[in-house]
Formats: C-alpha cells, structure tokens, sequence
C-alpha cells in the first residue's frame, strides 16, 4: 500500500499547510491562505497540524481512491449521518458524494510508516486525526464563498475507524478533478519533516516528466512559511539541501548551485535509462 501514488488535493499541496513544528513547543494556531486558479482557500483550525499530519492524510486519500466506496450527502446510516452532520459542510461546493472509509487504527499507522502500531503510537495517530478533523477550508469566489471540515471520524473503542473526506479531497483522490500525485514509498524514505514537507510541495509543482526551478529562499518558504536570516536560513538551507540529496536516490535528478536548485522529476512510463537528467 505504501509504494501507490496517491491523488492529492493540489491547492493544499501548495499552500503550506503542514510545516516542520519545533517539538515540545505548543502548537501555534493555524491560518493559511492560498490562492489557487482565482479561488481563494483559507484553513483555519485552534491548532497548526505537522507534517505527520500531512502523512495521515495522504494515507486516508490513498484508501479512498478510484473505485472505493462513497458516502452520499443523504446518508441513511446512523454513521453515515454522523459523520455527514461532523463535515459541517455548507455551499454547493461541498454538495454531492463524498468519500467514506472504513479503517482503523493500526493500518493507519502502517500506512503512516509506523514500525511499531500498537499502543502509543495509536495514540499519535489518534489525535493526528483529531487534529485534522478540526481544520475549516473556506473557499471564496467572486461569486460565493462555502465551507467544510477538511474531514470527519467516527472512532470506535475498538479501534475501527471510520472516515469522511470533505469533497474537495474526495473528488481529488477519485481523479475526477485536478490532482498532482506523490508517491508514499518515496516520501516514507525521507529521514526529516522538512524534506517529506519540500518532497510534497515539490510533487505538487513538478509534473512527471518535467523540470523546474527554485531559488533556495522559495524553497524555504514553501516549507516553512515564511524566510529566515543568518544561521537560521542556514540551517534551514542544510536541511534542505539533505532532503534533495535523499531525493535523488529516488525518481528525482537535482542539480544545486550556490543560488539555484534545478529539480527533474522522472516520468512515470520511462525505463531509468531513458529519463531524461538536467544538463
């Protein structure tokens, strides 16, 4: 399960939402503002998810693909309706069918990379899925403006969990609206947040196939939300430039001078030796 392509929502993939958190701090709280195709989304929530957050909900959009089951907006089951009411959705933008995922605890764990999936560790996933469920996207047009959960659960003692994406995600994940995808064996390989941070942003620029390039404060700020000075940008820049080089044992060619990263994301359908490599 881990080494599938995941279909990904792509303004939360540029938008910076998941950043690398400093540990035993408390959590600031969360508002992101994203401009994507001339439509405004806004996440807000009492408390910033991390990048295991970002891994979470990556695991649930790879079980709610093509093909898996959907929750209709008149659910009839006690669950269904539960978790229908919890995505406290509102505006035709979040009419429709949505994505309904049975799971639980401990696969969720697995598919987050998790070693061991017993006891702590579920608790860590349990309140990584708490912590989701409590951020509202806003999404304003000229013309309207809707918001939704970005998803709801229903958690049982136990330990079978139930899920609901907002539709949004739900369409993203089923392919049946724009989607960049990001492959869960190459980010699980990544040692630090800040590099499965920059691997996500940097699926959700580059297409398969593609090429493109960054300055290193673009970078920075894509991951962290915001530019440092001294040797603080100079220990974002280290961690950085180690997350590239881990990049390039996988199906990424980077080429990193003094001001400027070059990143080639190979294609999905071509042997190693005929993807192409920056010059």
């Amino acid at each position: 399960m881990t080494d599938r392509i995941v279909r990904y929502e792509p303004a939360i993939a540029l938008s910076g939402l998941f950043r690398p958190l400093q540990a035993r701090q408390e959590r600031p709280r969360l508002s992101v503002t994203q401009q994507f195709k001339g439509v405004t989304f806004e996440w807000v929530a009492p408390v910033a998810p991390g990048v295991p957050e970002q891994t979470l909900l990556l695991a649930l959009m790879s079980l709610a693909g093509p093909g898996m089951q959907r929750l209709s907006q008149q659910a009839t089951s006690p669950i269904g309706k539960q978790l229908r009411q919890a995505l406290m959705s509102e505006g035709e933008m979040f009419a429709g069918e949505t994505a309904s995922i049975r799971t639980s605890l401990s696969e969720l764990a697995r598919l987050c990379g998790y070693v061991d999936c017993g006891g702590a560790n579920l608790e860590q996933v349990k309140q990584m899925l708490r912590r989701l469920a409590e951020i509202t996207v806003w999404i304003r047009t000229r013309d309207y403006e809707a918001s939704s959960r970005l998803l709801s659960v229903v958690l049982s003692r136990s330990g079978n969990t139930r899920v609901a994406l907002n539709t949004c995600l739900a369409s993203a994940a089923w392919g049946e609206t724009q989607y960049v995808k990001i492959c869960m064996s190459e980010r699980l390989a990544l040692t630090s947040h800040p590099g499965m941070a920059l691997h996500a942003f940097l699926s959700g620029v580059i297409r398969p196939g593609k090429e493109h390039s960054f300055n290193w404060t673009s970078l920075e700020r894509a991951v962290w939300g915001g530019n440092a000075i001294g040797s603080t940008f100079r220990s974002r820049k280290a961690k950085l430039a180690c997350a590239l080089a881990e990049m390039t044992q996988k199906d990424w060619s980077i080429k990193a001078e003094k001001k400027i990263v070059s990143v080639s994301r190979h294609s999905d359908n071509k042997s190693p030796a005929k993807r192409r490599h920056p010059q």
